[in-house]
């Protein structure tokens, strides 16, 4: 170890041409260091912002009956006792459960039409994620008596020419489709975008007892019961066992088999990222095979007295290999300083943005990195780094002592 600090730390016989090269190596372990942060940074923080986007409107498990098959509107209650409720809100994984009631309607202006369809929500929704999503005014009180307010997207806004604080009348078809439409007075109190446009030309926000009014349902009646886990990595497993904790009329299903080619399309990025990962440390590993090297081919002559004088070719192999380490460990740590400033800025002020957000679902680059995704990510760089500086180590064993020491 001392020698190897002299060998690292002297600067007498350093070679001018070697510097250089070891320079641009720790360079590069740290430019790939940057790389491989941002790609699992930016990776990740999309794939979780679509997923919640997603689960804003959908939840992450849907109980729906039968007889619904893939309709996005209720036709067939739910009855939904405290029991089954509680049966399914105790099952492993799962942290919320509401129920919703989803009705087709019409919404007429002065000027314009356009057909939507109301999700109802009671106090029991979670509204976090729905309130991030707001691009003006508020969320309607849910659960107040005649409830006419209603949450509208950007869509549908510019659409019909609306904005906070208007009335509009939002027309529905009976329960039984025959006679006259139903009718109702709405109160625009907020406006969303969620980035996803087949969702926002559709859906607006109302209160849960005006869809059971005009459905003419009981209390204890919802179209669907949706679930939210606090894994998503085991939505899956949760998915089943909630199949298995529901009547035989009732279906259980989940977003990604709801959204099925999105989530195909999300689950690419960690491809993409192990694509990143692999290459950068491939290219910062070769950069340091070269430094290595490059290292031991200026230090023969002292490669010949340390074997001259006893030094074994592990010996000398670990002396080159701290020194690479040292490099390595140098070029990782400007790395992540760079890149979690750059992820860090980003995050905060959101100053790069997809150039077109329609195909992202999201106007600005999100982030999300996790400190044990942090570590496992420098675990597998300097990993990596090492086996591959094992291969320019072995050359120690083909120098010859008395050559170099006679060459000297």
């Amino acid at each position: 170890m001392f020698i190897a600090r002299r060998l690292r730390l002297g600067t007498s016989d350093k070679s001018k041409a070697s510097a250089p090269i070891i320079q641009i190596a720790i360079g590069a372990i740290a430019l790939g260091m940057v790389m491989m942060l941002v790609a699992m940074g930016t990776g990740r923080g999309l794939k979780m912002v679509i997923r919640d986007k997603i689960a804003a409107f959908e939840g992450h498990i849907q109980v729906i009956h039968m007889d619904h098959n893939q309709s996005q509107v209720h036709l067939k209650p739910l009855k939904v006792d405290t029991a089954q409720k509680d049966r399914l809100a105790k099952l492993p994984g799962v942290q919320q459960v509401q129920g919703v009631i989803q009705k087709a309607g019409l919404i007429r202006t002065e000027d314009t039409f356009e057909g939507f369809i109301a999700k109802g929500i009671g106090e029991d929704y979670d509204t976090a994620p729905l309130r991030s999503l707001l691009v003006s005014g508020r969320l309607p009180q849910w659960g107040k008596p005649q409830n006419t307010e209603i949450l509208l997207s950007q869509t549908l806004a510019q659409k019909l020419q609306l904005k906070v604080g208007d009335e509009c009348r939002g027309f529905f078809l009976n329960q039984t489709s025959q006679g006259i439409p139903s009718q109702r007075k709405f109160d625009v109190v907020g406006i969303y975008e969620s980035g996803f446009e087949s969702l926002d030309a559709q859906y607006l926000w109302m209160d849960i007892a005006t869809l059971r009014q005009l459905n003419g349902w009981s209390p204890d009646e919802v179209g669907q019961l949706e679930l939210k886990v606090s894994s998503f990595e085991d939505l899956d497993e949760i998915a089943f066992n909630a199949y298995d904790a529901t009547p035989s009329d009732w279906d259980v299903r989940s977003i990604k088999q709801r959204f099925s080619a999105i989530f195909e399309w999300i689950d690419l990025f960690d491809f993409n990222i192990a694509l990143v990962v692999s290459i950068m440390l491939l290219v910062g590993g070769l950069n340091m095979v070269t430094a290595l090297l490059v290292i031991i081919l200026d230090r023969t002559s002292t490669i010949g007295v340390l074997k001259t004088l006893g030094a074994t070719n592990s010996d000398i192999q670990r002396i080159f290999l701290y020194n690479a380490s040292a490099l390595v460990f140098k070029g990782m740590f400007w790395g992540n300083i760079l890149g979690l400033i750059f992820l860090g800025s980003q995050y905060y002020w959101r100053w790069i943005e997809f150039p077109n957000p329609q195909d992202y679902y999201i106007n600005y680059v999100p982030v999300s990195l996790d400190i044990y995704s942090w570590l496992l990510l420098n675990a597998v760089v300097l990993a990596g780094s090492m086996l591959l500086l094992l291969v320019p180590a072995r050359v120690v064993a083909s120098i010859n002592p008395i050559r170099t020491v006679q060459f000297k």
